[in-house]
């Protein structure tokens, strides 16, 4: 059953609070791709409920633009929360195939700062093609 955005990011959150390492939105944003990518390999089942957008520099997830945006390009420094403004995330002894993704995206990823690579898939996207990438995304970076 896919998942909430917000639930998954506050996993990926708990990592960058425990091990002091920033992360902006916009690095958020590229952290849950890959884990999305990642989690879409290894079951072949959509891990989110929401589709990225394609935007400028990357793929986002409208509802977490919304929950970051006023950090900028400032570290996040607090979890995302649903209505009522309670934070939830997943239990991860119960979910090994989102941990594993996570685990492997945040290892890989964790001390990268943000870049815009030219002629990345967003770039060089010819016109026409639909703004949304849904969870099996066309290319997998990782492999």
């Amino acid at each position: 059953m896919p998942m909430s955005a917000s639930v998954v990011c506050n996993n990926i959150l708990t990592r960058a609070f425990q091990e002091n390492i920033p992360v902006s939105p916009m690095k958020l944003q590229k952290l849950m791709y890959f884990v999305s990518c990642e989690y879409v390999k290894a079951t072949g089942k959509d891990l989110l409920s929401e589709n990225f957008g394609v935007w400028q520099y990357g793929p986002v997830l409208p509802s977490l633009y919304d929950e970051f945006k006023s950090f900028h390009d400032q570290p996040i420094t607090k979890y995302a929360t649903d209505a009522d403004g309670v934070p939830y995330a997943i239990n991860e002894d119960t979910a090994p195939h989102l941990t594993a993704s996570i685990t492997r995206v945040w290892n890989a990823f964790k001390g990268m700062e943000e870049s815009h690579c030219p002629k990345s898939p967003t770039e060089t996207a010819p016109p026409g093609l639909p703004h949304l990438i849904s969870g099996a995304p066309p290319f997998l970076l990782m492999t």
